[in-house]
């Protein structure tokens, strides 16, 4: 089954928040869309500055993907910035600050998907996930946005979920681990491959072979999944023209972001932007009727002043 919420109207405590956690002012938070399938139950939700979460539990694992921010993760004993996408363990506990316009999608998985041995391999504390599932990710948040075949939505639901677990239960490579980090750290201007070489005192061709033998890609292509996410989560929900997005995002110019972008994955900046569920431009086509109706989605007809709703600008 596939729900969505009226994308212009404000959530209260009676609706089915699940993994994201009832807001603490429902008055700076929406939730945009309710995914159920056999696999796993996503919720798509957006909070605007200043909105809280309380204190609440996971009762099922849960990956979870955030655009926008800064938000700071809070529980009994520290705080935590946290990367794009997370592996949140049954039974952790947190509460969450946000500080600034932020998308999130909250997958939660049933232990009846973790088969055989790998439910006892799942870990049991909070794990940052790799940028080679990012784009993943976005299919399936394109696809519940573009309105795309409930079968389609599914499929790539399902493709996220297992090709998580499978980077999960692998062997962690210290190594890579590091690269990782430190790529995420500078994605802006990525370190070269000489120099991380002769920071960590190892031969050029060893760091590369080892990277790409725990990643599947190479330093250079892990560089550019950073930026290119970076670009759509801005693209997604900011008022940043295409142009500065691309300068923001070490792009050359808008045409260069234009090409990398629908090189990799057949998605335009502008298409990208046209379909942020809180622009203008979104909520004028679902008002107007012009997104044809797909069999188990429901969207509420927009009254005048919910179509008039346009969330703040989002941060990448």
């Amino acid at each position: 089954m596939i729900r969505a919420s009226n994308p212009g109207e404000r959530i209260g405590r009676s609706s089915n928040w699940g993994t994201l956690g009832v807001p603490g002012d429902p008055g700076l938070a929406r939730l945009l869309h309710v995914v159920e399938t056999d696999v796993a139950i996503l919720r798509h939700g957006h909070y605007q500055p200043g909105a809280h979460v309380p204190l609440h539990r996971h009762d099922n694992p849960s990956l979870v993907y955030g655009v926008g921010g800064p938000c700071t993760e809070i529980n009994a004993s520290t705080e935590v910035i946290r990367r794009r996408l997370t592996f949140l363990p049954r039974d952790h506990r947190h509460a969450l600050e946000y500080e600034g316009p932020t998308h999130v999608l909250a997958i939660e998985i049933p232990r009846t998907s973790l088969r055989g041995s790998r439910r006892n391999r799942i870990p049991s504390e909070l794990t940052p996930l790799p940028a080679t599932l990012y784009d993943r990710v976005w299919r399936v948040l394109l696809g519940i946005a573009g309105q795309a075949p409930p079968a389609e939505i599914r499929a790539s639901l399902r493709d996220l979920v297992e090709a998580s677990i499978r980077c999960l239960v692998k062997p962690t490579c210290p190594l890579a681990a590091t690269l990782i980090d430190e790529l995420h750290q500078h994605w802006r201007d990525v370190p070269s491959v000489a120099h991380l070489a002769r920071k960590h005192s190892l031969s050029r061709q060893y760091l590369c072979r080892t990277f790409k033998k725990a990643t599947g890609v190479t330093l250079q292509r892990y560089g550019l999944l950073l930026r290119l996410d970076n670009a759509r989560g801005l693209l997604w929900g900011s008022d940043a023209s295409i142009a500065d997005v691309a300068a923001q995002t070490g792009f050359a110019d808008q045409s260069h972001l234009t090409r990398g972008l629908a090189a990799h994955s057949a998605w335009t900046p502008l298409r990208l932007r046209w379909l942020a569920p809180c622009s203008k431009e979104f909520l004028r086509s679902l008002k107007g009727g012009r997104m044809g109706a797909i069999a188990g989605v429901h969207r509420p007809t927009l009254g005048a002043s919910a179509a008039a709703a346009h969330l703040p600008p989002l941060q990448g």
